[in-house]
């Protein structure tokens, strides 16, 4: 999933993204992300917002 194509899902809740995206349910996508960007789903998203 390219940067864009999250932008597209901003609204959407991540479970849904996740499905839509072709995952099959969230452990997937959470073990899948942590695989390729070496932290977790939270700790991406509260790191976002410290940053905001």
């Amino acid at each position: 999933m390219t940067v864009r194509e999250f932008d597209t899902y901003r609204g959407i809740y991540s479970f849904s993204a996740s499905l839509t995206c072709g995952f099959y349910d969230q452990a997937h996508f959470s073990k899948t992300f942590k695989e390729r960007l070496g932290i977790s789903p939270s700790e991406a998203y509260n790191s976002r917002m410290l940053q905001d």
